[in-house]
């Protein structure tokens, strides 16, 4: 075996324990992500909320929305998936997309957290000023 074969075949044994630990990792993400969808849920804010991004094909916006799956609807975690500039499916809840993407989804939650705390004050300023606009009429 020649040294550039030889550093392969180190080069790809090593990856056998990195390839182990990740999907020993992994295995937690859908817990992770089961646990912030239901505190967020909890909350009862009832608004949706998605990132910005393009709506490419093959891109994914990731946000906090009401999901409907199998007859029931929940609030939680999720994804839109474009196609052709369109949502090719609905909101998908996160735990049910690749890896990959609930990677990123997580990566996305401090934002996501961020914009339902400004939509919910901006509720509750348009509802006070409705409430000042009632009380003077």
């Amino acid at each position: 075996m020649t040294n550039p074969e030889q550093s392969t075949i180190k080069a790809i044994e090593a990856l056998g324990p990195l390839g182990a630990k990740l999907n020993a990792e992994s295995d937690d993400l859908n817990q992770i992500i089961t646990t912030i969808s239901e505190k967020l849920a909890a909350l009862n804010l009832g608004i949706p909320v998605w990132t910005e991004g393009d709506e490419e094909p093959g891109t994914a916006r990731f946000g906090f929305a009401k999901v409907h799956e199998g007859g029931n609807s929940f609030w939680a975690l999720a994804t839109r998936l474009y196609y052709d500039g369109e949502p090719y499916q609905k909101e998908v809840p996160l735990t049910k997309v690749s890896r990959d993407l609930r990677i990123c989804g997580l990566q996305e939650v401090p934002g996501i957290i961020d914009m339902l705390k400004c939509e919910a004050e901006r509720r509750l300023d348009a509802i006070a000023k409705a409430r000042k606009l009632a009380a003077e009429i």
